[in-house]
């Protein structure tokens, strides 16, 4: 059952041991779902199409894109444009894409000004660091959409707002 095996690979996701960052901050699993009226394959596509993805995501910074494949194995990185013009973000890799069920996200640097960043404080706070989305077909049609995501502690209670409001977005988009 695809299902059973994609649950276990987010248990052993889940508990790999990511209770502290570098910085000697705590970092917390933040975890959000919603149901959304539309099918599984429809909300897959809202997420990692490039379009709605800038939709669902201006509520953590207007103009956000991305640059990259969702494609298991591939770089991908997560930015805006900075007030000098120049890429802000964040660098990250997908290590699971599995259609249309389930995304991790390891995230490993940031981006300054247009510059990669691995090492200083600001990174470490939230590098490294896992997105995890999972899609669950529900009844009629619909679909459950979960987000789990490590969060530095003194980011978590404005980022599950901001989350809260991303994924009622993300369900006005794919019930339109």
């Amino acid at each position: 059952m695809a299902w059973r095996r994609q649950i276990d690979i987010m248990e052993i996701h889940n508990h790999a041991g990511r209770s502290a960052c570098v910085t000697g901050g705590k970092v917390m699993k933040l975890h959000t779902e919603i149901i959304i009226d539309a099918p599984i394959h429809s909300v897959w596509d809202a997420v990692v199409s490039a379009e709605r993805f800038n939709e669902w995501t201006a509520l953590f910074h207007e103009g956000s894109y991305f640059v990259g494949s969702w494609k298991q194995g591939d770089a991908i990185r997560f930015v805006t444009m900075g007030s000098d013009g120049k890429e802000t973000g964040i660098l990250s890799k997908i290590l699971i894409s599995d259609y249309p069920n389930h995304i991790v996200i390891n995230h490993l640097g940031m981006i300054v000004g247009g510059v990669e960043d691995y090492t200083s404080e600001q990174a470490r706070e939230w590098t490294p660091g896992y997105e995890e989305y999972t899609l669950v077909e529900a009844d009629d049609d619909k679909t459950l959409f979960i987000v789990d995501v490590d969060t530095p502690e003194a980011y978590f209670e404005d980022f599950k707002e901001d989350w809260r409001k991303a994924l009622l977005k993300l369900k006005e988009i794919c019930e339109r």
